[in-house]
């Protein structure tokens, strides 16, 4: 009797079981949401307005929890019996982080220490849990690489692409968007390749973004912020989703390649890095590449006079073409993606520039009209 038992297939179709990992992500995400924000302002954890913030009203601080929340019970209930490993690896960054994000949420942490929690976090995702990258590609000739060189520039990796989130996350909704677009993209990749974990941790995560927009973007009573803590992980699970994809792609039967596959990783955070490097370039030209300030994109979008949807709108639009055009020209050679993307970075960084120097004329302007007035 029960050897007919053993015999029964009780495992779910790969659809339905990334369904339902959403499902459950988004359900958790969106009603903690609420009872976050009821206990933020029961205790008084606000980001609270000041000159380096767009925002006018103290809010709570707290959806990464939430997102982490949606995301990390999801992802254990539906993860399949051999991606245990990567699992529990990928839990020990994100919840290091999570500790890391939530106290400096609540806090404020020295960013020099903070720094060094992100390097500790990319760590045990790479050494101990082997998610790294060990191929570029063709990209300046290189292929594949030694363990050292793969392990350093796969920490490097992931720590640029928890900053960069950080950086971005200035405007409702906007690092919460492009982390759901990269997810979405690489979430129908993996699910066509048939890797489950990656498929359940994408959409898992698209959910658990989605139920935080909802209030983020469209709430007033229970507005709530991404935090740190909300930003880093979601630059975790980029980094991590960015990797596997990669590496995927050695390993993939003709049909399922994609041309010039880290071209179009790039692309898909194109805007957002391009952006930290402008930031952090200009931060060692100053002198301190800690001082943080409001020289982001989407501050000095603001500052021209657009509301925070409209900054948001145009530049969630404005990396949805780049990714097309990478995605057009992926069967391009290498040495042309290349010089198409620093054309088209610097393209960004001058226009960005040329806005904010036109920003400062007029600061200076209105000050001097004040005071010939007075």
């Amino acid at each position: 009797m029960f050897l007919l038992f053993d015999k029964l297939d009780f495992s779910l179709p790969l659809w339905l079981l990334v369904f339902s990992a959403s499902v459950l992500s988004f359900f958790i995400t969106y009603f903690s949401i609420p009872v976050i924000v009821k206990i933020s302002k029961h205790k008084g954890i606000f980001d609270i307005p000041n000159d380096r913030k767009i925002h006018d009203k103290a809010t709570p601080l707290l959806g990464g929890l939430a997102v982490f929340c949606g995301l990390a019970l999801s992802v254990v209930i539906f993860c399949p019996e051999n991606g245990f490993r990567e699992l529990v690896y990928l839990l020990g960054g994100l919840i290091a982080l999570m500790t890391l994000g939530l106290k400096d949420d609540i806090l404020v942490i020295n960013p020099k220490k903070k720094l060094i929690g992100l390097f500790l976090a990319a760590g045990i995702i790479v050494i101990l849990g082997d998610i790294r990258i060990t191929d570029f590609h063709g990209i300046f000739g290189i292929n594949k690489i030694g363990y050292i060189s793969s392990a350093v520039f796969s920490v490097l990796l992931i720590v640029f692409f928890i900053v960069s989130l950080n950086f971005i996350d200035g405007v409702d909704g906007l690092a919460a968007a492009i982390g759901c677009i990269g997810a979405l993209f690489y979430g129908i990749w993996f699910m066509l390749k048939g890797n489950i974990l990656m498929a359940v941790i994408s959409f898992s995560t698209i959910s658990a973004l989605a139920a935080f927009i909802r209030f983020n973007v469209f709430s007033t009573e229970n507005k709530i912020f991404l935090g740190d803590a909300g930003a880093m992980i979601t630059g975790l699970i980029s980094a991590v989703l960015t990797i596997e994809f990669l590496e995927g792609q050695s390993s993939d039967p003709a049909g399922m390649r994609i041309s010039r596959a880290p071209f179009l990783s790039g692309g898909l955070y194109f805007i957002l890095f391009v952006d930290a490097i402008r930031v952090l370039v200009n931060r060692l030209i100053d002198g301190n590449p800690f001082k943080s300030g409001k020289n982001h994109i989407h501050h000095i979008l603001v500052e021209r006079g657009l509301t925070q949807k409209s900054t948001a709108i145009i530049l969630i639009t404005l990396n949805n073409l780049i990714i097309i055009s990478f995605f057009l020209l992926r069967n391009t050679s290498p040495t042309t993606l290349l010089i198409y993307s620093v054309i088209l970075a610097l393209m960004l960084i001058i226009t960005v520039e040329y806005i904010r120097i036109g920003n400062r004329k007029r600061r200076v302007e209105s000050f001097t009209g004040r005071e010939i007035r007075e």
